[in-house]
């Protein structure tokens, strides 16, 4: 390399650099463009542009440029950005055969494969992943990694409400919601209940603490209120289930699924009514 070219690689470097540092990764974007003109072949530049792409939720672009036959060796250990691509783009399958062809699974990659578990639905392979995890890892990530599991803990007593899973202390508001909605999912619904109303209250609180508004805290909390209406209605309070269903949908949460759910559950508690009266 001449010392001229190697001398314009060196300042679009200090150019990437600086925008990295900055978060500023539209223009990292186009330095990575640079970098990679003047030298085709520098793996730490198409990692920054890959980099780039998935903080810019550009997974689509991302992952055809990991995929491109022209790029194989460059990417060829980015084994968990293809992976995390894959993943946001909603292909599970894919993601997963990704991270187990890798020749290691690292943390990272041992973390994404629980999450794509997860959206597999292959709760107790999930759930025996994060355990493994839990055990072995010390972290600031410890908190929400438990609030994961506890919600894999939820799922699997779903599928066998009488198994022997473990409880979670209930020092997040996520997970005192997913202990919650563990404890409905084995019929145990004025337990459910008591927890879900503390899960309530401490995301309220969060949510302003943190300098939300009520309308934000009340969307927070909306997913909270539709299992407590769920456990109500089980119960057999129709009428407070549906006050709250009512509410919810009346907020407008942003969730769609949540407003599905919401509305399928006014139409079940409708239907028990007329058949009631018809009786």
């Amino acid at each position: 390399m001449s010392a001229n070219k190697e001398n314009n690689l060196v300042q679009a470097y200090i150019e990437l650099n600086k925008y990295c540092q900055s978060g500023d990764y539209d223009r990292a974007l186009k330095a990575t463009g640079k970098v990679l003109q003047i030298a085709p072949n520098e793996q730490k530049a198409f990692h920054c542009k890959i980099v780039c792409l998935i903080q810019l939720h550009n997974f689509k672009e991302a992952l055809a440029v990991l995929s491109n036959p022209r790029n194989a060796a460059l990417a060829s250990e980015l084994h968990f950005e293809k992976a995390y691509t894959q993943y946001r783009l909603n292909c599970p399958k894919e993601a997963l055969q990704t991270v187990d062809n890798a020749p290691e699974l690292t943390p990272a990659l041992k973390e994404l494969r629980a999450q794509i578990l997860y959206r597999l639905e292959q709760y107790q392979d999930c759930y025996n992943l994060y355990r493994d995890i839990v055990k072995n890892t010390t972290d600031d990530y410890e908190d929400e990694r438990k609030t994961n599991m506890s919600a894999v803990v939820a799922n699997l007593a779903a599928l066998n409400p009488s198994s022997d899973l473990p409880q979670f202390d209930e020092n997040t508001y996520e997970l005192a919601y997913n202990a919650g909605s563990s404890l409905a999912m084995r019929g145990k619904y004025t337990e459910a209940l008591q927890v879900l109303k503390r899960a309530e209250h401490a995301c309220s609180e969060s949510v302003i603490d943190d300098g939300g508004t009520e309308e934000e805290a009340k969307e927070e909390a909306a997913i909270i209120r539709v299992q407590q209406a769920y456990c109500l209605q089980q119960m057999g309070k129709e009428k407070e289930a549906a006050t709250i269903y009512q509410n919810v949908l009346k907020d407008k949460p942003s969730d769609q699924a949540l407003v599905v759910i919401a509305s399928n559950n006014i139409v079940v508690i409708n239907r028990y009514v007329e058949q009631i009266m018809l009786e």
